[in-house]
């Protein structure tokens, strides 16, 4: 993962968000408030994560992950979202494919990288920081057996001891702990590069469109 070059492309987007919305003031009270509205909303993504997941809701039909998600137009110029392709949608024409789940979790990355910038979790650092925060997970839990939905659990435990502690190595081993669990979910360093890059020109496109 490009983490020097992610937090770098991070950084400009939120210096532009501040400076629009009128956060540039850099007093403590602002500074901490940011914090706290970035941490929660992280948590907020990493549930959509999950939602778009499905794979806990033990009570549903339909645990399948949203993972690929198919827009359709049909003879009437309708658009229709699948899962899969249907019989029924054999004469529709594709109008384009999503991944939910990725989007999701690039969402979640995206404020990662904010409030590493914020608490001075510089990119080049945080590679080698990140490294021996996966060393250190490695040795002392078995990842390979560790089920998805326990995974998403260490994740939100994780973030919510960053919040409480706020110290750069309970950061470190949360981000560390939400790699495993991209991996988990079966994404590559290079797709989730490229979605973050894809939903980062999008939030500069929300800023002039007054998102």
């Amino acid at each position: 993962m490009q983490l020097d070059k992610l937090s770098k492309t991070q950084d400009v987007l939120d210096k532009r968000i501040m400076k629009e919305k009128g956060l540039e003031i850099g007093n403590d009270y602002i500074k901490e408030t940011l914090l706290v509205n970035k941490i929660l909303a992280l948590q907020v993504e990493l549930g959509e994560l999950a939602n778009e997941w499905r794979g806990f809701k033990f009570w549903s039909e339909d645990q399948e992950p949203r993972d690929l998600i198919h827009h359709w137009f049909d003879t009437e110029g309708e658009e229709h979202k699948t899962i899969k392709r249907p019989t029924k949608y054999d004469n529709c024409i594709l109008l384009k494919t999503k991944n939910p789940l990725l989007e999701e979790y690039v969402d979640c990355l995206h404020f990662f990288l904010s409030i590493g910038n914020d608490i001075g979790c510089d990119g080049e650092h945080s590679i080698k920081q990140v490294n021996n925060s996966m060393d250190w997970i490695l040795e002392n839990r078995n990842v390979k057996e560790t089920p998805i939905v326990e995974q998403f659990n260490v994740v939100f435990h994780d973030i919510s001891n960053f919040a409480s502690m706020r110290s750069s190595d309970d950061y470190y081993i949360a981000l560390s702990e939400f790699f495993i669990l991209g991996e988990k979910l079966g994404f590559t360093d290079q797709q989730v590069e490229q979605a973050y890059f894809e939903k980062n020109q999008i939030n500069h496109d929300r800023q002039v469109n007054g998102y």
